[in-house]
C-alpha cells in the first residue's frame, strides 16, 4: 500500500460552532494533533485478518506523529509523518506557509512542488475535521483502490 496525496494539498470541510466567532490568531494558535482518520471503505491493512475504515489502526504506527501548528505571528506547520508502504520506514513530511483568520474560516498558503496551494479550514470548537479525496491507496478484493479520507485534528 502506499500514500497517495496528503494533507497538505487536501481542502478542508469544517462544521462551526457558537464558540468559533473569535477571529484573532489566539482561536487557532497552537498545535493540533491528528487524533482520527477514517476511510470511506473497509480494508486490512495491517494484515491482523479485520477490515477497518480506521485509518490509524490499519496504517501503522506513523500517522499519529501528525500534526498542524498555527503560530500567533500568521505561520502555519503540517507535519505529517507516513509509511508509504506496508512495513515501511516511517517518512516524515513538513510544510510551512502562513494563515489569516476571515470570520469562521482559517485560509493557509503553503507551496507544495513548486505551487502555492490555498487551502481553508474551518474549525468547529478544539477540532478541525479534514476531508481528503484519494487520500490512500488500499488493495480491496484483489483490485487497488483510491480511498478517500476523514481527519480530525484536535487542539492540544
Amino acid at each position: 500500500m502506499t500514500m497517495v496525496a496528503f494533507a497538505a494539498t487536501a481542502l478542508l470541510a469544517l462544521s462551526c460552532s457558537s464558540d468559533d466567532n473569535d477571529t484573532t490568531t489566539s482561536a487557532v494558535a497552537g498545535k493540533w494533533k491528528l487524533t482520527s482518520v477514517t476511510t470511506n471503505e473497509p480494508f486490512d491493512g495491517n494484515g491482523d485478518g479485520t477490515e477497518s475504515t480506521d485509518l490509524l489502526t490499519e496504517a501503522g504506527n506513523c500517522l499519529p506523529d501528525s500534526y498542524l501548528e498555527f503560530g500567533s505571528d500568521g505561520s502555519f506547520t503540517s507535519f505529517m509523518n507516513v509509511a508509504p508502504e506496508e512495513g515501511a520506514t516511517c517518512e516524515a513530511t513538513t510544510k510551512e506557509g502562513s494563515y489569516e483568520l476571515e470570520y469562521l474560516s482559517v485560509k493557509t498558503e503553503v507551496e507544495i512542488e513548486g505551487e502555492t496551494e490555498r487551502i481553508t479550514y474551518q474549525k468547529s470548537g478544539n477540532l478541525l475535521r479534514i476531508n481528503i479525496p484519494e487520500f490512500y491507496q488500499a488493495e480491496i478484493d484483489g483490485n487497488p483502490v483510491k480511498l478517500n479520507a476523514k481527519m480530525i485534528f484536535t487542539k492540544q
